[in-house]
């Protein structure tokens, strides 16, 4: 099994996150949830709002927004609220699944700065026009920010 190594995240949380069967969070597996993680991952908590759908794992939190919506501060303002009481002061990343075309303000990354317990964005991308409003958007986010061909190729090294 070929591994990919990200390290900005790797580096953040190897003392957060203790993983005892130092085993990929991602991988090639069959289909059990719509990102294609393995069964043993199963969410712990599932939120559905009307700009999206939120899977709250141990320490990531797969977003799947909706076609043709726009997320800014005004539209996902009570999504976030939501989110942060979900998964609480512990250490976490983002992993936004981009299979529908959205648009972001991307000068709203302003406010996901300011979360201390924020590590990182991943970004799959599945179009050519997702990939580069993804680039985009990286320069106003301030902690590590990576994009990626297609969920399997994101793995949680420790």
């Amino acid at each position: 099994m070929q591994r990919y190594y990200f390290k900005p995240f790797v580096n953040s949380f190897k003392r957060s996150f203790p993983n005892p069967y130092k085993i990929p969070i991602f991988t090639a597996m069959k289909e059990s949830y719509p990102q294609l993680l393995p069964p043993f991952t199963a969410p712990r908590d599932i939120l559905e709002a009307p700009v999206g759908t939120l899977f709250f794992y141990d320490n990531f939190v797969v977003v799947n927004m909706k076609e043709g919506v726009t997320v800014s501060y005004k539209t996902g303002v009570s999504l976030l609220a939501k989110a942060l009481k979900n998964i609480g002061v512990q250490p976490f990343i983002i992993i936004s699944d981009r299979k529908y075309s959205y648009s972001i303000d991307p000068v709203d990354y302003k406010y996901l700065n300011v979360l201390p317990n924020l590590k990182g964005i991943a970004v799959v991308c599945y179009t050519e026009a997702s990939y580069k409003s993804a680039k985009l958007e990286s320069n106003f986010f301030k902690k590590p920010f990576k994009t990626f061909e297609n969920i399997k190729k994101i793995y949680y090294i420790y």
